[in-house]
């Protein structure tokens, strides 16, 4: 099975950080984003917006000093189970969670230490997330 590149669309980026870390505000203002809203997670962070678009979303780490990537996500309208049928033929690792208030699946793949996906896909499926704190950074 092959799957066409161009059904994929960048979602967002996640850093972490600490919540008064200057990295983390001197980036939201180069690139014009302001906070607003964030699903009600298990643990604490921020999104920040261009126009309606959560772009950057940074989860916080109390004794963290800097700035740090944790993942790079990219959305689909792909099924879900045909993502993961696609994930599991590739015999890729991965971990499954859902968007708080929101009917969106969220696949997290691992490739390296510093390299994490995030694939945003629908899920019309009634579930609990999962606890996502292990995908972060230590």
């Amino acid at each position: 099975m092959s799957l066409s590149v161009s059904k994929w669309h960048f979602d967002h980026i996640s850093v972490v950080s600490n919540t008064r870390a200057p990295a983390l505000a001197a980036l939201a203002r180069l690139l014009g984003l302001s906070d607003g809203y964030r699903p009600p997670f298990a643990f604490s962070g921020n999104w920040f917006y261009q126009e309606d678009s959560p772009v950057l979303h940074a989860i916080h780490r109390p004794d963290g000093e800097e700035v740090e990537l944790n993942h790079i996500a990219f959305l689909s309208e792909m099924p879900l189970p045909v993502l993961l049928q696609h994930i599991q033929t590739l015999q890729l690792p991965y971990q499954l969670a859902h968007l708080p208030e929101q009917a969106i699946a969220q696949v997290f793949i691992r490739f390296s230490d510093s390299l994490l996906l995030e694939l945003d896909v629908p899920d019309i499926r009634e579930g609990r997330a999962i606890d996502t704190t292990e995908l972060i950074k230590e």
